[in-house]
């Protein structure tokens, strides 16, 4: 599918990159909307049942470096969502999630999203850089190989969108 650009309801977007299948980023950007994150779940679900299909772990790096913070609705949403992406077969076997968290703020997100949803698993990491690197170590443990075109240190952030530019 390459690179998509899910487009929420106001100045949010989530760039969805899974050029580098099994490993997938997304980059959040603004304060994610119901629209958007409808959007990503379905994306995403899309993505664990090609992984189940092909018996590969699904790598899903997401950045939240950019994002602003979701409104309460939305953060049950997410968490709503999330339940369903692991009912629908997403354990800890067959997806290993790492989320870039640059922001004390965002932490207490995360930690929010966590109560709302105690199943959801996620390792907190600095870079997208270190995550893609724990990414390319679970599939090397798992006996699967790295997509030869994906380099840690060569990832580069999408650059930030508006819808008004």
């Amino acid at each position: 599918m390459g690179v998509q650009w899910i487009e929420g309801d106001g100045e949010d977007v989530i760039v969805a990159d899974d050029t580098h299948f099994p490993v997938v980023v997304t980059t959040w950007m603004g304060a994610p909307t119901e629209r958007a994150v409808r959007g990503y779940f379905v994306w995403l679900h899309e993505l664990l049942a090609r992984a189940l299909r092909e018996g590969t772990p699904l790598i899903n790096v997401t950045d939240s470096g950019l994002a602003g913070l979701p409104s309460g609705d939305v953060r049950r949403l997410i968490a709503e969502l999330t339940a369903k992406f692991e009912a629908a077969g997403a354990d800890p076997h067959a997806v290993s999630a790492f989320v870039v968290v640059e922001s004390a703020v965002m932490r207490g997100v995360l930690r929010a999203l966590a109560w709302l949803h105690g199943g959801m698993k996620a390792t907190q990491v600095a870079t997208c850089q270190e995550a893609l690197e724990a990414g390319l170590a679970v599939l090397a443990k798992a006996r699967r190989p790295a997509p030869p075109t994906l380099v840690p240190s060569r990832w580069r952030r999408p650059a930030r969108w508006s819808r008004s530019a």
